[in-house]
C-alpha cells in the first residue's frame, strides 16, 4: 500500500467487488479468494483511515509497511472495536482472510473445497442467509459481497456526517462525540435496593 492508497476518493464509490474480476475470463478459486479479499482488505482500509485524524504521516506510519495496523487482521479488529460491525461480521471478515491466505501460501491448495480451509466456513455460512447457496465458492463471493456492501456503506454514512474525535481538551460540556456510539446515551445505573 502506498501513501496515495491511504485516503479514499471523496467522490468515488470503489467498483463492486465482483468488478474486479470481469477482465478475467472463468477464474479459479485461488484468484476469486485473492482478489476479493484483497478488495474489502483495501476497503476496511480506505473506511478506517476515514474514521481516524487525518494526519497523513501518523496514518501512514500505522497503516503500511510494519505499521501495528498494516495487517487485514489488525484492521478487522480495529474495525470490530470502533463498532463498524458486530462479532458476526468480525469473524466472517476473519475467515475470509483465512481463505485468502491458505490461497495465497499454498502451492497445493487449488480449490474451496479443499479440507484445509473447512473450519473457516462456518463464519461464513452463518451470514449467508439464503439456503439455496450452498456451494462453497458460491458462499464466498455472496458473503464477501454482503461484506463489502455493508462496508461501502457504513463509508457512505461517514460522509456525510465527517468524524469528529472526542477532544479531552475542550471543557466537559463542549465536547462532541461522533462515530459509531453518536446519538447513543448511555444509561445510569440506578442503585439496587438492598436484600435484607
Amino acid at each position: 500500500m502506498t501513501d496515495d492508497d491511504l485516503h479514499f476518493p471523496p467522490n468515488v464509490l470503489m467498483p463492486y467487488p465482483l468488478n474486479a474480476l470481469e477482465d478475467i475470463e472463468n477464474p479459479s478459486d485461488r484468484i476469486a479468494a485473492i482478489v476479493l479479499a484483497s478488495f474489502i482488505d483495501n476497503l476496511l482500509t480506505y473506511l478506517l483511515t476515514a474514521l481516524l485524524r487525518q494526519d497523513r504521516p501518523t496514518l501512514k506510519k500505522m497503516f503500511t509497511g510494519l505499521g501495528p495496523i498494516s495487517t487485514f487482521s489488525a484492521k478487522i479488529e480495529l474495525g470490530y472495536l470502533i463498532e463498524l460491525y458486530d462479532r458476526q461480521y468480525r469473524n466472517a471478515l476473519h475467515s475470509i482472510r483465512e481463505i485468502r491466505n491458505h490461497f495465497a501460501h499454498s502451492s497445493k491448495l487449488a480449490s474451496f473445497d479443499n479440507d484445509e480451509i473447512t473450519d473457516s466456513w462456518k463464519a461464513l455460512r452463518s451470514i449467508v442467509f439464503d439456503p439455496k447457496i450452498t456451494e462453497k465458492r458460491d458462499i464466498f463471493i455472496f458473503s464477501t459481497k454482503m461484506l463489502t456492501g455493508n462496508l461501502i456503506i457504513k463509508l457512505m454514512e461517514q460522509r456525510e456526517t465527517p468524524n469528529t474525535s472526542l477532544d479531552i481538551s475542550a471543557p466537559p460540556h463542549a465536547r462532541r462525540v461522533h462515530g459509531p456510539n453518536r446519538g447513543r446515551r448511555r444509561r445510569q445505573r440506578q442503585p439496587q435496593p438492598s436484600r435484607e
